[in-house]
């Protein structure tokens, strides 16, 4: 008896380690996947949000092709998110695509919205824009009082193009009585920080002697210094009233030979005509000169 209790226990022994050895053997093979589970994919690190300027900088590069091909859409997309955070250049910019419908449908109201929002923040180039915007009558009901009153508040700031459009509020009347001096003394202002379109106004102003006494000499200066920055009519005007009838400076049709290139250079067609009658009074020499010159002069106002 004791025999075969003995021998049953041993029995029991031997199976149980050959369980335990089966389970281990199990418990090395690899477990295949389940196919229906979805594995959890790395968390992807968080980019930290752009600021406001961060945004405007980029659409700058795109309007520019700053290291980027020329894309006004893509800067249209990158300005608006950099506008939606309070942006006033942006806003500003937005206006303007608005109103020239550059990437997005022409829409004058829209620009409207988008310059008083930049003017709100005292952004001097919106205030004058949103001025325009009432001078002309676009977007918004034709209000000269309402231009004028944005025109003063950027001017305050020394924005030459504001202070410049006060001149030609005074200049023609819109909305005040007509006053050539104090349109002289806005352009002045303007024409002094180097605005050309004011430079090439006070050219007028003292060649027609509106304003001031006429002046051909002062004229010929101020054109001078509006063409040297590629104002387009200064060197029109140079060429054509100046040099070719010898107001303010001595007559030469060499003179009005080069300014008439430099503004076909420009892309002002209307100037070839007066270019080619300039040549047929100068000798081949002269003329050869003439042309060397424009050389000259249009190397010096790229490198300006």
């Amino acid at each position: 008896m004791k025999t075969q209790l003995g021998l049953l226990l041993l029995l029991l022994l031997i199976a149980v380690g050959c369980d335990d050895s089966i389970q281990s053997e199990q418990a090395a093979e690899p477990v295949a996947a389940d196919p229906r589970i979805i594995p959890t994919p790395e968390p992807v690190p968080s980019t930290p949000e752009m600021s406001a300027e961060d945004l405007y900088n980029r659409a700058v590069q795109y309007e520019n092709g700053e290291g980027v091909p020329i894309d006004h859409k893509e800067a249209e997309k990158w300005y608006r998110k950099a506008a939606g955070q309070g942006h006033a250049s942006s806003q500003n910019w937005l206006g303007l695509m608005y109103s020239y419908g550059n990437a997005v449908a022409q829409d004058y109201k829209e620009a409207v919205m988008w310059f008083r929002l930049a003017a709100d923040q005292e952004h001097a180039p919106a205030q004058t824009l949103l001025g325009v915007s009432y001078t002309d009558g676009k977007g918004v009901t034709q209000d000269y009082n309402e231009a004028i009153k944005w025109f003063l508040l950027a001017s305050n700031q020394e924005y030459a193009p504001a202070q410049r459009n006060l001149g030609y509020i005074y200049q023609n009347g819109n909305g005040v009585t007509q006053n050539h001096k104090m349109a002289i003394k806005w352009f002045r202002k303007a024409a002094d920080q180097g605005d050309a379109h004011a430079q090439n106004d006070l050219g007028n102003s003292y060649r027609d002697g509106k304003g001031v006494p006429a002046d051909y000499e002062e004229a010929v200066k101020w054109y001078r210094k509006a063409a040297d920055q590629g104002h387009y009519n200064s060197r029109l005007w140079l060429g054509r009233r100046m040099y070719s009838s010898g107001k303010g400076v001595p007559q030469d049709h060499k003179e009005v030979y080069i300014w008439h290139s430099i503004a076909v250079a420009s892309g002002e067609k209307s100037a070839i005509a007066f270019r080619e009658d300039s040549s047929r009074f100068l000798s081949p020499a002269q003329l050869a000169e003439a042309q060397e010159q424009v050389k000259v002069r249009l190397k010096q106002i790229k490198e300006r």
